[in-house]
């Protein structure tokens, strides 16, 4: 049992995870996305939402993403509507992905 004490060490080992990977696909961002794309650094959590500036809806970017083995989410299919409206947001997880397959995958986008 990891009682008290053992989930906050494996709380503060995730947060340091999560730090350390939101700071490699904002680095990632402002490496391959400046002039294509705004984003704010997360406050919380482990997505990063990026406008793709020209797009008028995301969703007609996702077979094309797909192709070229990007995974994000247009923000559309996150909306309470039951037809979601156009938005040029992508919501991009740093949760799971290799540092390395997240740079590659910010250059691809």
């Amino acid at each position: 049992r990891w009682g008290p004490a053992g989930l906050h060490r494996h709380v503060q080992r995730v947060q340091a995870a999560y730090r350390r990977r939101c700071a490699v696909a904002l680095t990632a961002a402002a490496e391959h996305l400046s002039g294509l794309a705004r984003w704010e650094a997360p406050r919380g959590g482990m997505f990063l939402w990026l406008e793709l500036l020209g797009v008028r809806s995301s969703a007609d970017l996702l077979d094309e993403m797909t192709r070229e083995r990007v995974c994000v989410v247009p923000g559309a299919f996150f909306s309470a509507h039951e037809t979601p409206p156009d938005t040029p947001f992508v919501r991009v997880s740093f949760a799971a992905a290799e540092e390395e397959a997240m740079v590659e995958g910010f250059r691809r986008l």
